[in-house]
This record gives structure tokens, sequence and C-alpha cells, in this order.
């Protein structure tokens, strides 16, 4: 990959008093921000991408977290931006502070950096404030994997118009807002790899979540969109569609029994047994991790001519899918 520019290191904040709106006091139990430069004992893991900064959405956990981890063993420092918040009109957890503070100490666990901000990627502003902070604490802004989604079960004539407005706002607006705010931060810098996580979902369609997967073909249309846009700047931009994985956004009451039709006597058991069915390799649901393992080939240099791609990772349960 081309240089990561040290100009940017001087790169002033806009505006360092929203720093404060997405960082908590110590009474949460939060550090939000990592810890000054300064007071960093130890030294950076020696690794492929040491000195590298990742920025990831929706990292306090599931795919996101999954993602920074595998980034973080090879030495790069992480920013895990996340709403960790519920949202109305969601039927599942989403992430909560706690689940971000671990996290952040997981990831610190690995011997790098890490920084840890609430924000939502509906909020251009709280994104781009989230940004500059990353520039002004790590000098640059390497990866950017926009991770953070939402799911949601409903036949299309029954989903009310403001769920489905919602997962439209989050899954593909604010993807599209994340890329919009990073890529130029690229662009100045002369480099940088872009990951969207999409689904098997965009490979074809799903009577039982229609909207969900609408958003996720959107996405691969930003991919290869920004790829074109930016591919003169030394942005690569690709997107992975992983099949099912061990979240909490799959691994619920609601989605176990309705989305993937098991019942009411359905349970995650059933889900690995029918997973297992689905794939031609030899295994069930993936973990995150799995994923992780991808995306950390697409930000190496190994993928450096990778750019404009939608890449499954589901164990073959694609392979005969027409698209």
């Amino acid at each position: 990959m081309s240089e990561f520019h040290s100009d940017l290191r001087n790169l002033d904040v806009a505006n360092p008093a929203r720093w404060k709106l997405l960082t908590a006091t110590a009474a949460t139990g939060l550090a939000m921000a990592a810890m000054p430069i300064a007071s960093q004992a130890q030294e950076a893991p020696k690794g492929e991408l040491s000195g590298r900064t990742a920025f990831i959405t929706g990292g306090a956990r599931g795919i996101g977290l999954g993602c920074a981890q595998e980034l973080a063993k090879v030495g790069a420092n992480i920013v895990l931006y996340d709403i960790a918040s519920n949202i109305n009109g969601i039927h599942y957890p989403l992430a909560t502070l706690d689940d971000l503070n671990n996290a952040k100490a997981t990831i610190e666990a690995e011997g790098v950096r890490c920084l840890a901000i609430q924000g939502d990627i509906r909020n251009s502003d709280q994104l781009n404030t989230a940004m500059q902070q990353t520039v002004h604490e790590f000098g640059s802004l390497d990866f950017l994997i926009a991770n953070a989604a939402v799911y949601q079960i409903g036949l299309l004539d029954q989903l009310p118009e403001d769920e489905i407005q919602l997962v439209i706002d989050v899954n593909l607006a604010g993807t599209i807002k994340t890329v919009q705010v990073g890529a130029p931060i690229m662009r100045e810098q002369k480099g940088g790899r872009i990951v969207i996580i999409s689904s098997v979902g965009a490979r074809a369609g799903n009577p039982r979540s229609p909207v969900y997967c609408t958003t996720k073909w959107g996405v691969i249309g930003l991919a290869k969109s920004t790829a074109l846009i930016y591919g003169k700047y030394d942005v690569t931009c690709n997107a992975v569609c992983p099949a099912t994985v061990n979240t909490v956004m799959m691994n619920n009451e609601r989605t176990v029994k309705h989305e993937l039709a098991l019942g009411a006597d359905g349970n995650w058991d059933m889900v690995e047994e029918l997973t297992r069915r689905q794939h031609p390799l030899p295994v069930g649901v993936l973990e995150p991790r799995d994923i992780g393992k991808t995306v950390k080939f697409l930000c190496s240099e190994d993928a450096a001519l990778v750019s404009g791609e939608a890449i499954d990772v589901s164990a073959g349960r694609t392979a005969n899918w027409p698209t």
C-alpha cells in the first residue's frame, strides 16, 4: 500500500467540543478515548499493519469486534465506533456501553492502542468528529470497516413504514455517510482501504427479510462505485458477504423462530444443524473472527490490487448461486 501520509498528523480537529459528547466520564465505567500517547507503556506489537489505524463501525461486538481483533493481532491500532444503545423498532438488543468498554479492553490486551467512541452512523457530524479525532490521536485513517447494521424480519406487505425507513437509514444511508466522511481523508493521504460488510442476503432474495436484503445489495453498489471514484488515490474498496454468523443479530429468539422459520421450538442448535446442511464445506455457523480474517486480508499488502469486489464468506453456500 502506498504512503499513509504523515501530513495529516498535524490536522486540526474542527470542533473539539464535540468530542465530549462522544466520551463518557469515569463514572460511567467507559473510557471513550484512548490514553495519551505518552502514557502508553507497552510497545505496539510488531506486525504487518503495525502503526496503521482501523476505524470500525459497529465495533462493540459481533463481526465488528471480530474484525478489530484480527487487525489488532497484526499490529493495527483500533477505533471502535458503536451506537451502544438500543433503537426503537429493532426487535433484538443492540450493543451496550458495557459491551463497548469490554471490547476496548479486549483490543488493548492485544498490545495495541484502542479508542472507543459512542456514536451513530446516521449522524454525519458525529462520524466526522470521530474520524477527525482518530487522525488527531493516531496520525492517519488507514482502514475503514463499515460494518454497523441492523436486521429486520417481516413479510413485505406487513412491514410498518417506520421500520422500513429505519433499516434503510442505518444499513444503507448510514453506510453511505460512513464512506462519505472517511474516503476524503484517505484521498488526502493518497491511500487507504475501505471494507463494507454486506451479506449473502445480497446474493439472493429472502421473503422474510426483504428490506434488509435490499440494503445489503445497495452497499455492494456503494463499494463498487467507491472503488471507481477513489482508485486514482490508491484507495481500495470491497464488500464482504458473510453467511450466517454467530452474533446477537442472528442468535436471538425472534430471528431463530421467524426469519429462519424454525417455529416455536426453534433453537440455536437447530440453526447450527441447518447451516451445516447448507454448506459444502464441513462447517456450521461461522464465527465473527472468520469474517475478520477476510477483512484482514483485504487490508493487507497482498490485496493491494483487489478493489470493487464482493467477496462471499459462506463456506461454499453461494457457489451455485448465479450472482
